[in-house]
């Protein structure tokens, strides 16, 4: 008895964990035509990491370009502005923004909004309610974030000071803190002339043939140009090698923390394809050759319910 309690309050509390999705915008009742501002959206998904989708309808005149998509992938088509994630970040609430412009005209408006995910038993979908504004003269102009303070452009916050981290010939990373000048960019030329030092001794080493192995020896006027021939072929050797091994498209239609259903494919005329990566299961359609290919295939899916992606893969390997 006490075991069929502890099962009946594991999936009440698991099932509330996925029914209970809210959001929450930063959108002001009261806006300024033409007002260029980030729109934030907290969306509180509790446990839910799989294959997921936030929508927005805008007003007819409202512009919509990307913020911040946390990992997914954005996009905005006839008043309507998307994230799609394959699989969503692990915090139980997240905030995404979007950077709109509101329409030069007066009058109200009305933002419509719905999130979708993939549960145990198929897709759901989320409505939320409606926001209604008013565009006028008098309304706000900046719109307050919801952590309590002016909501600012991702963008913008980088560009008092960004630090990016270079890596030498030989492996040493070297920081470079962009404030405006470029003086620090002189560091990895300094670095640079160690492995010269170093790279000159297996020419004194294979000395036997003269005349080839001195050539390097002279080219050591040069910082940067300083490597052996034989280096040189073996550079040119790998990127040849590289060239000509097999690369292919891929469309990713889903990420799972188990093995998923084939139920969950259910409608779909092509063969899926399940591959563990990375501590998910990654359903894939399709190879082909070309990006062009596999968007075009992207389409047809739509058609069919699936959203979608493409990947690519080296010679049986994931890449970027």
């Amino acid at each position: 008895m006490k075991n069929s309690i502890l099962l009946f309050l594991s999936l009440f509390l698991s099932l509330r964990a996925y029914t209970q999705v809210t959001v929450q915008t930063n959108l002001p009742p009261s806006i300024a035509p033409g007002t260029e501002a980030l729109v934030e959206v907290k969306i509180n998904k509790g446990v839910i990491l799989n294959f997921s989708k936030y929508q927005i309808d805008v007003p007819a005149g409202v512009t919509v370009s990307e913020g911040d998509s946390r990992t997914g992938n954005f996009t905005f088509d006839e008043n309507r502005a998307k994230i799609v994630w394959v699989s969503l970040p692990s915090e139980p609430e997240i905030i995404v923004t979007f950077k709109m412009t509101m329409p030069s005209s007066t009058g109200p408006g009305v933002f419509n909004h719905k999130f979708y995910y993939l549960g145990e038993d198929g897709k759901k979908e989320v409505e939320f309610e409606a926001v209604n504004v008013n565009f006028d003269a008098s309304g706000a102009k900046s719109f307050a974030s919801l952590g309590g303070k002016a909501a600012t452009d991702p963008a913008e916050k980088g560009t008092a000071k960004t630090t990016a981290t270079l890596t030498t010939s030989s492996g040493d990373p070297v920081t470079n803190n962009n404030s405006g000048g470029n003086n620090t960019n002189t560091e990895p030329v300094k670095t640079n002339t160690e492995p010269v030092k170093t790279n000159t001794e297996p020419v004194k080493t294979n000395a036997e043939p003269v005349k080839t192995n001195t050539e390097p020896v002279v080219n050591t006027t040069s910082k940067e140009n300083t490597t052996a021939k034989e280096n040189t072929s073996a550079k040119t050797n790998n990127t040849a090698s590289s060239s000509s091994s097999g690369l292919v498209f891929k469309i990713q239609i889903g990420a799972y923390g188990e093995n998923p259903s084939p139920s969950l494919f259910k409608g779909l005329s092509e063969k899926v394809t399940v591959v563990k990566e990375g501590g998910f299961y990654k359903a894939l359609v399709g190879k082909f050759s070309t990006k062009e290919d596999a968007v075009s295939k992207i389409n047809q899916l739509k058609g069919q319910g699936f959203q979608g992606f493409v990947v690519r893969y080296q010679d049986g390997v994931r890449v970027k």
